[in-house]
């Protein structure tokens, strides 16, 4: 396996303190009550119109949705952001094991750019990929297959590393494996109807699975 695809938020870095805060101040605009924790967790990573679907109708939701954009231009990302421990060097070793590395989120392909420069590993990445609302790439599965249609990777030996059932349905969707990492945000119940193939606690573990692989 030479290519390997990873998600974004709560696979790589940890966004909580960033979109958590983003979303309580929006939601808090709008006067409707902050939804529990548990809800919360399912905001990060999927494209704002993927929270905002639920509490209001259009034009509402893109109004919304804009404001929510508006909001993260203003945030500290670098104190909002942070790495999970461990997350450099598993990039390290793969990238000098002989991988080629590549980010597949849903969130804005600019803003992840751009935090990727900021935590300093856009380095380790041979292209960063992430939702374009120009070109209505706004789902997992339609930012998977930018990444492998364009880089000519084999999907069926790929992979696809993540946390949540959303980035499992992503995967599935576009037809390659999943591995799942334990410590983002991620439902493991959510998780059991899928054909995990792997899952790991941390990131070093990772590195040491898929080094020689």
């Amino acid at each position: 396996m030479k290519d390997i695809i990873f998600d974004f938020d709560g696979t790589l870095i940890d966004s909580r303190e960033c979109i958590y805060g983003i979303y309580r101040k929006l939601f808090a605009e709008l006067g409707i009550a902050e939804p529990e924790e548990s809800e919360m967790k399912k905001f990060i990573g999927p494209p704002v119109e993927y929270a905002m679907e639920k509490y209001l109708d259009e034009p509402a939701r893109s109004k919304a949705c804009a404001r929510f954009r508006e909001m993260y231009r203003d945030v500290n990302l670098k104190e909002a952001n942070k790495l999970y421990d461990g997350a450099e060097e598993m990039l390290r070793v793969l990238k000098e094991s002989g991988k080629r590395l590549f980010i597949a989120t849903t969130k804005n392909e600019e803003m992840a750019k751009k935090i990727a420069g900021i935590l300093g590993i856009e380095k380790y990445f041979n292209g960063i990929y992430g939702s374009r609302f120009e070109i209505k790439r706004l789902t997992k599965r339609l930012v998977i297959d930018a990444v492998t249609e364009e880089n000519g990777i084999d999907k069926s030996d790929t992979v696809l590393i993540g946390d949540t059932s959303f980035d499992a349905e992503g995967a599935k969707e576009a037809g390659i494996p999943v591995a799942i990492v334990r410590y983002g945000f991620g439902d493991e119940d959510e998780l059991k109807k899928y054909d995990v193939k792997a899952y790991f606690d941390t990131p070093g573990s990772v590195a040491e699975y898929y080094k020689n692989k």
